[in-house]
């Protein structure tokens, strides 16, 4: 077991693998056991042979996923035609020469039988499975969610882990319904934005993930009501009044800064004086 810290009835590990049959293992991450229940944060399932460890670190460097109200906000022309989890496609064109690009890549996808599209991403550094689930999954489903005005669910993930083999995971955890597009039926949703291609979703998740970073208020502030349109209108009102004091302050650091400094020099002279 990896990262063991436990007192008492209590422990955590960083990693538990368990083996759900003789050709299926599933790897528990951030786990937390006590003498009732083993929780965790994520569970990672794949169906293979090899024999598992806990030593191993586990980070992204590719994925398929489906979240919910993507149809209504891409130009469908653009989609890509193959099979989600055909030997050709998924793996060894999408996966083969992993270190050959220079930049992340994604692309959208569907069935060939059409009733589902999926989210394909290639990263040109890895990430761990948090991080990942952070600044693309969630953040695709917020981009979409804030065109619908709609709080829009993460259907389902599989991943492809670093250094673990050709067959991608299925990521297990809250939040990650297992369904497909086709299962799920919506209602109330209407997107503002119909044309989205690959670049320009990418290019969106790329500036999403810089305000992430850089704590811009729009994104860690105001975001919270973007996807939540039965939000009092009063709360949105003053939570958006927060957010723009915040853009401003944000945008406009230097120049505060130095009129601070500028004030605080007046200031000692003055005092002097």
């Amino acid at each position: 077991m990896s990262g063991d810290v436990g007192y008492g009835q209590f422990a955590r590990r960083d990693v538990l693998v368990a083996k759900i049959d003789d050709d299926v293992s599933l790897i528990l991450l951030q786990v937390s056991i006590n003498f009732t229940c083993i929780k965790a944060r994520y569970g990672l399932l794949e169906q293979c042979n090899d024999d598992l460890d806990d030593s191993t670190e586990h980070y992204v460097i590719g994925a398929n996923f489906q979240v919910e109200g993507l149809r209504s906000v891409i130009d469908t022309q653009s989609l890509i035609e193959q099979k989600k989890y055909a030997q050709d496609s998924f793996i060894d064109k999408f996966y083969s020469n992993i270190s050959e690009y220079s930049d992340d890549s994604l692309e959208l996808c569907k069935e060939n039988d059409g009733k589902n599209i999926f989210i394909r991403v290639r990263l040109f550094e890895a990430l761990s499975v948090d991080d990942f689930m952070e600044l693309w999954v969630s953040a695709i489903a917020k981009i979409i969610g804030s065109c619908e005005s709609c709080e829009n669910r993460i259907l389902c993930t599989d991943l492809k882990i670093q250094d673990m083999g050709e067959i991608p995971f299925l990521l297990l955890g809250e939040g990650i319904w297992q369904f497909s597009e086709s299962d799920i039926m919506r209602e109330g949703c209407t997107s503002s934005v119909t044309c989205l291609t690959a670049e320009s979703l990418l290019d969106m998740v790329h500036k999403w993930q810089e305000g992430v970073q850089s704590n811009n208020p729009l994104i860690n502030t105001y975001s919270q009501v973007m996807t939540a349109p039965e939000t009092l209108a009063r709360m949105r009102f003053l939570l958006l009044i927060e957010t723009l004091e915040g853009l401003y302050n944000y945008k406009n650091d230097e120049d505060i800064q130095e009129r601070k400094r500028v004030c605080n020099h007046e200031f000692k002279k003055i005092k002097m004086d």
